[in-house]
């Protein structure tokens, strides 16, 4: 997994092997994988929130991260989810338009949260059983 962050997030910091041994270990994390991507989300009562979603730069356009994100969602309605919360790099416009495709609305910016001049978008939806 670490290696394929360092792969996929350009510009940005990946988390290190020990980072998501971590994140995986703590209470209310999610996992969700398909071969060349995974995501990780995190529950908390009744609201979960999408920490990674990464795919092969190799491997995109091909519908994994749709697909995780159905399968993260999921998994998130099962622990008790009725809302998903994310943070995306405002310059990030595969991203964005994946998310907002899947019904996420922008909630609020963050300025400089990805460094000098980089925002981040705050996204959120609600969780509905298929």
């Amino acid at each position: 997994m670490a290696a394929l962050m360092q792969a996929s997030y350009q510009g940005m910091t990946p988390w290190s092997e020990r980072m998501i041994a971590d994140q995986i270990a703590a209470p209310g994390t999610l996992v969700a994988t398909v071969p060349h991507a995974f995501t990780l989300a995190r529950v908390t009562l009744d609201e979960a929130e999408l920490l990674a979603l990464v795919t092969d730069p190799a491997h995109r356009r091909c519908g994994h991260a749709r697909d995780l994100m159905s399968r993260i969602e999921r998994a998130a309605m099962r622990a008790g989810a009725g809302r998903m919360f994310l943070e995306v790099a405002q310059d990030n416009a595969a991203a964005t338009a994946l998310y907002a495709h899947l019904g996420y609305a922008h909630q609020g910016t963050r300025r400089d949260y990805y460094g000098p001049g980089r925002a981040a978008l705050l996204m959120s939806r609600a969780l509905y059983a298929d």
